[in-house]
């Protein structure tokens, strides 16, 4: 079988789900690869994380597609035991030295902002570190709250037995930490691949933090080594600047989350980007105080988007001459797109890619018209309508405009193109600027779709 994958948050981080199940095709001898615009699958795996990730609604051809993850709102749905337990494919993100995995799941705890709870319930053991390992020497470990497992513990003993470094990067329970010097001197063994992480998502917290430091750097973990704490930015900056400016004083590393909520409703206000902002650019962050720092000028607001769904039936008295005739002192003379106009210019192009076929297509001159022949009769330029048409067509639902792509790359490499990507017209597009010369509109595409080997060997050929 032909296995697509597609990473919907990001290229940025390894999906671990995916990976497992790479894993698992590759081992039963299918072929496995990121989801491509030009090729078929059996079975494309779609695995977002977070809800507020968008989708790349391009069209794929797939006989079955599977969606998982929290980004869905999907916390039933599950990977089967022999794939959650297999060793992932670590060679499909193109890693080389660092492993990734969970030794336990679920956290005690039951903090409003945090899905795990719900997910997963409380604390239990997982997996042994050595069954995701692969004989490395690094572990990036995703547990929510691993010391306050007995089990992660043991972990622990384990990992600074075998001399690996680490990071648990979801961060450690401060408040375990505080209340167990034994736990603070485990910890100090322990060989930091970069940061000790934890987090102080409110006030309360704080005192938790202090002594957590206090011990770890009076056992040894400090202060050479920079502890790196998340701060949960919620609407009340005042609250957050408070405990920011507490970590500053002791030589720790906040690091700014704004509060997004399970079901992406509540968006996130421009005080809390630029207080973010304030915070995670060092060279500001190390010179300004809050009081002095300038905020960002706010972003204009996007026009209003047109309602526009194209008509699925074609109009059978369709004229070339006729539709060029109206268009042209339209483009000539137009400021804002209408929805007739992106209408007539949907028509024209359903209509011409079949050029030849029909008798209408014919002009007075008796000369079959193509679809680059009209854009050059009415004057507009191709990828400019290809783009148009992509950003407001209505067809699957609600439009999103070009300018408000965000997030990383989705399966197929690209940078989140929140709009419909058809196939045939995008092979079409990389062969007219193949045929006019166009070289760099040609890097562009090859770097948006760097991740899509058939559109980087069809851009090269």
């Amino acid at each position: 079988m032909k296995i697509g994958l597609f990473d919907v948050d990001s290229h940025h981080f390894p999906n671990l789900p995916l990976m497992k199940i790479s894993a698992y095709h590759k081992a039963k001898g299918d072929s496995v690869e990121f989801v491509s615009y030009f090729s078929n699958y059996d079975i494309i795996y779609k695995s977002k994380v977070f809800t507020y990730s968008p989708e790349d609604n391009f069209k794929i051809n797939s006989k079955k597609i599977i969606r998982g993850g929290t980004g869905y709102l999907n916390y039933e749905t599950k990977l089967p035991e022999n794939i959650e337990h297999i060793c992932p494919d670590y060679s499909l993100y193109k890693i080389d030295d660092k492993a990734y995995g969970f030794l336990t799941r679920g956290c005690p705890n039951k903090c409003p902002w945090c899905l795990v709870p719900i997910k997963e319930g409380k604390i239990k053991s997982h997996a042994d570190i050595e069954e995701f390992l692969d004989n490395r020497k690094i572990a990036i470990l995703l547990d929510n709250n691993v010391l306050a497992s007995s089990y992660g513990l043991k972990q622990i003993e384990k990992i600074i037995d075998l001399k690996i470094k680490v990071d648990f990067n979801q961060g450690l329970d401060a408040r375990i930490i505080a209340q167990n010097s034994d736990i603070a001197k485990l910890l100090s063994r322990v060989k930091w691949l970069r940061y000790l992480r934890m987090s102080c998502d409110t006030q309360s917290q704080m005192k938790h933090i202090e002594k957590a430091t206090l011990m770890l750097r009076k056992y040894g973990t400090g202060p050479d080594k920079r502890f790196f704490i998340y701060v949960l930015v919620k609407d009340d900056i005042e609250d957050a600047l408070i405990r920011v400016n507490f970590l500053k004083g002791m030589d720790l590393k906040p690091f700014a989350q704004p509060y997004r909520d399970f079901e992406n409703k509540v968006k996130v206000t421009d005080e809390q980007k630029e207080f973010s902002r304030w915070i995670n650019v060092r060279n500001i962050f190390n010179k300004i105080d809050y009081e002095n720092y300038k905020p960002r000028a706010p972003k204009r607001e996007e026009k209003q988007l047109i309602p526009f769904k194209p008509n699925t039936v074609l109009p059978k008295d369709w004229n070339y001459d006729k539709s060029v005739a109206r268009m042209k002192p339209i483009v000539v003379n137009w400021k804002t797109l209408t929805t007739d106009m992106l209408q007539e210019l949907w028509i024209a192009r359903e209509v011409l890619r079949n050029a030849g076929t029909r008798s209408d297509l014919v002009t007075k001159c008796y000369e079959v018209k193509t679809w680059q022949n009209y854009l050059d009769d009415i004057g507009l330029n191709r990828m400019t309508v290809h783009r148009w048409l992509a950003a407001y067509d209505l067809s699957n639902g609600k439009p999103e405009r070009l300018s408000e792509r965000s997030g990383g790359s989705g399966g197929s490499g690209n940078s989140n193109l929140n709009v419909e990507i058809d196939p045939i017209q995008l092979k079409d597009d990389i062969q007219y600027l193949k045929d006019n010369g166009n070289k760099n509109k040609l890097n562009v595409i090859k770097w948006i779709f760097k991740n899509d080997k058939s559109v980087v060997s069809f851009i090269e050929k």
